[in-house]
Order: structure tokens, then sequence, then C-alpha cells
């Protein structure tokens, strides 16, 4: 049940946010950054958003049963209940599974045995993973951005402590293109992080009850693991956008784009400013437009990532009461608009021209290289 609001408490609340994006940057080139973009990580690689743990301990303190629905949390924030399931996972990170999912085992050691040569390292810290990433000098593109993605997986998207040991399978499966790409990615860290929400504050609000009692500056302190960047506040309350983000643009695809948080706030300053403000507008449910549909059937079909332009129909959509409908978010055709959708520009306005000689990674499809906007045609 929700705590009682007389019963509200303060706490530390963290999880592992590693800066390891930036450095990933540092690592790879301007061509191998281009190949990072369109897998389906890319798009997560350029979030601008900080961790803000008091954010999220106010929805928990607000968390109510989920009316035998497993699949999601539950809370009522300002009269109004919000769920969060794998739906407004996949919405805010832009992570659908294809129709294809396939589990198989990764047996394959090239990267593992590129990295480590023929020493068996079976046990690897996550922190040493990332200094070997950062000082290997990889020959080959697809080399470095396999082992990129592999690190980007397990310390980012798993939320890995760097002291935790490194999943090796991880270097097998990226370097396997069946493996990766049917591989149901957003159901791994959506159950990880779902299972970390839903227990991280138990006992907590007693144990604080019985610390108060001898301590007038009682604190309690909890964890939470995974990708918890996709649990997005900022799409639920309309005030958040004056006290704690800037707005990209409304239509970015995936949505955790559209979001830059640069300071984390206090506990107090969210009560008065957000939680306790009248004028504050709860909305419920995340409603796709229809480039977003779009999207999803993209993913779904097994498409290259791509990054749509700005939807300026979003804005009607969010304020239509007309609700999306949770089966047709399942891996069948969703509606889609007449017009053909088209490729938003990435890294300075510029357009995709294909290279008919290269083959992508991990997709195998048609790499594309970046053409200036303002370039003649030849």
């Amino acid at each position: 049940m929700a705590v009682p609001s007389d019963k509200y408490f303060s706490a530390t609340v963290s999880c592992q946010v590693h800066k390891i994006g930036s450095r990933i940057k540092d690592k790879l080139t301007k061509e191998q950054l281009q190949m990072f973009d369109k897998i389906i990580f890319g798009p997560l690689l350029n979030v601008n958003m900080v961790y803000n743990g008091q954010l999220i301990h106010h929805f928990f303190l607000r968390q109510i049963p989920e009316d035998g629905n497993t699949d999601g949390i539950c809370f009522t924030v300002l009269g109004k209940n919000v769920r969060f399931t794998q739906k407004e996972f996949n919405i805010i990170t832009g992570l659908w599974p294809t129709n294809t999912t396939l589990e198989k085992d990764c047996n394959n050691k090239r990267l593992q045995s590129l990295l480590f040569g023929l020493e068996n390292k079976k046990l690897i810290t996550c922190l040493k993973i990332k200094e070997i990433f950062k000082n290997f000098e990889f020959t080959n593109d697809d080399d470095a951005v396999k082992v990129a993605l592999a690190v980007f997986i397990e310390t980012v998207m798993v939320g890995k402590d760097k002291k935790t040991q490194f999943d090796m399978d991880i270097l097998g499966r990226v370097d396997d293109e069946e493996a990766f790409k049917s591989f149901d990615w957003s159901t791994f860290f959506y159950t990880r992080m779902l299972n970390s929400l839903k227990t991280s504050l138990q006992g907590k609000k007693e144990a604080y009850e019985l610390k108060k009692t001898t301590s007038s500056k009682a604190m309690k302190y909890y964890n939470i693991k995974g990708y918890v960047l996709a649990f997005q506040p900022y799409e639920v309350l309309s005030t958040t956008s004056e006290h704690l983000t800037t707005i990209n643009s409304k239509g970015l695809i995936p949505r955790i784009l559209r979001w830059n948080c640069t300071q984390a706030s206090s506990y107090k300053m969210l009560y008065k400013n957000i939680f306790d403000k009248k004028n504050t507008v709860v909305k419920p449910k995340l409603k796709l437009s229809t480039q977003e549909k779009a999207f999803i059937e993209s993913q779904i079909r097994g498409d290259d990532n791509m990054q749509m332009e700005d939807d300026e129909s979003i804005r009607d959509i969010n304020n239509n009461d007309t609700n999306t409908s949770d089966h047709a978010m399942n891996n069948k055709s969703l509606e889609q608009s007449d017009s053909s959708p088209q490729l938003s520009p990435q890294r300075e306005q510029s357009q995709t021209v294909a290279d008919q000689s290269e083959m992508h990674l991990i997709t195998n499809k048609k790499r594309c290289k970046l053409k200036k906007s303002n370039d003649k045609e030849q």
C-alpha cells in the first residue's frame, strides 16, 4: 500500500549510472560512432539525463497494489493511478522485440580471445573490462563497436556495479548477428529493473520509523538496479518541465531523447513544486503518435534503427482522451499513416547515402555514410 502522507520519509536512493557513454564517444572514431548509432542501442548513447533518485523515491512512497497484474508497478499520484509496465519501458527506450525472438547459446569466444589472448578469463570485473576497452588498440571497426556495445549493455543497461563480474557471454552474443538481433533485450532489461523497483522500498519505512526514535536526522538508504533512466516521470507530470527538465523536442523517438535533466533535485523541492501543486497535471497513460507506431513497426520487423522527424501531432494526441490499447503493443502490425516516415537529421542535419560496398554491423544491412544535407548531389 502507499505510505500515508503523514508517514513520508526522506531517503538516499542510488543506482549504477556509469560514465561509460562519454568513454565510448572518446574511444570510437567518427565512423565507428556512426556504426553504433545504427544499432538499436544507438540512441541511448546520446541520453542527456542525470539520475534523479528523489523523484523516484516520491513515486515509491505512493506505490499501490497492482490488482493481480504482476507485469508492472502502480502508483497513485495526485489522485490518479499511474502504471509503469513493459509497454512504457519500450516506448521510452525504443527497445521493441522483433517478430521472432530466439534463445540461443553463445559459445563464440572470438572477441574474448581478441581481448585476453589465450588466457581463460572467466572472472573479470566490469571495471577491468572498461579499462581494457579504453586502452585496447582495435584494428577493426566492427570489433571496436561490438566491444563498446557489450560494455554498454553490461554497465549501463544491466546496471552492474564496477566490482561485479562481467558476463562474458555478452561478448559472444554481440558477435553473433542472429543471436543479437533475435534476443528479447526489452524483456531482459525490463524484468531486472521491475524486480528492483518492486522490492527496493520493502522494510524501509519500518526501519526509518525505528531509527527516527533515536535520531532526529534519520535517513534511509536503498539501491535500484537496472536501466533506471527508463523510469521517466517527466512524461507523466506536467510541472517537471518547469522545475527539472528542458525539452529537446516533443517529437524525438525514442522518448528518452526528448528530455534533458542535468541536475538532481531535493526531496523537499520536489514535494513543494510538483507533488503538492494543484496545477500539476498527471497523464496516467502514454499515448502513441502515428510516427511512433511506424517506428515500432520498423523495430518489430527488424529494420535498421532510425530516428524519426518531429511529429507535431504528438501534442494533440496526448490531449486526446482515446487511449492506445495494450494489445496494439504486441508483435502484430500497428496502424500506420498514409505517408511514409522520414529520417530525421542526425549529427549536423545530415542525410544518409547508402554505400553499396559495405555491410552494417550486427544488422547485416547496408551501412550508411553521412552526407551533409547542404551538399550538392553528384
